[in-house]
């Protein structure tokens, strides 16, 4: 996933108007640009911040560390003086991984580590995003219906993120009872 298109995610997810223009300073957003108002609109918000360069790096991976301040930043979490993963110690996402991590919306690997300079995948953003946003998929639902939902070739149910990703690729009405989200149908005809 680029910086871009989190920037694009964020903002969709954000009562962004796409009919509106949202200025940007960075230097390396060229006008016309797919992702340019939607870096101003998140910038202008105070989601995302740029390099002390000037520039935003639209189209490079985003970290896994600067994924956490997104959603750090778009749910408003407070930060936190604990460190929950060892080799976040000394780095300058320290508090705001802490802070995610407490309210269970993201893990570390087996080994107990976070790796917050590595690339975040697509399945862990959507889980991310999931979990922050109290969204949880009816398993049952999508299994008994995935012939007329939106469901990638490239993953198997036995995939980790599978129901993760199909909560947040298909639209749908929903009912939640007792922390437990039921779909009521799906929209995609």
């Amino acid at each position: 996933m680029t910086r871009g298109e989190a920037a694009a995610i964020f903002a969709r997810l954000s009562d962004y108007d796409d009919s509106h223009i949202y200025e940007t300073s960075f230097s390396d957003i060229s006008e016309g640009e797919w992702y340019e108002n939607y870096i101003g609109f998140i910038k202008q918000f105070g989601m995302i911040e740029g390099y002390e360069d000037g520039t935003f790096r639209a189209d490079n991976h985003i970290t896994r560390a600067e994924f956490a301040a997104i959603i750090f930043r778009y749910t408003r979490l407070v930060d936190v003086q604990t460190t929950v993963f060892e080799d976040t110690e000394s780095h300058w996402a320290r508090s705001i991984i802490s802070a995610i991590a407490e309210q269970g919306w993201l893990e570390g690997y087996e080994d107990g580590t976070f790796r917050p300079e590595q690339d975040i995948t697509r399945a862990e953003a959507v889980t991310i995003i999931n979990r922050a946003l109290d969204r949880n998929a009816d398993t049952e639902y999508i299994d008994d219906n995935s012939e007329n939902l939106i469901i990638f070739k490239d993953m198997e149910t036995s995939h980790w993120a599978y129901y993760d990703v199909a909560e947040a690729t298909n639209a749908h009405r929903y009912m939640t009872e007792d922390g437990i989200e039921n779909w009521i149908y799906d929209t995609i005809q």
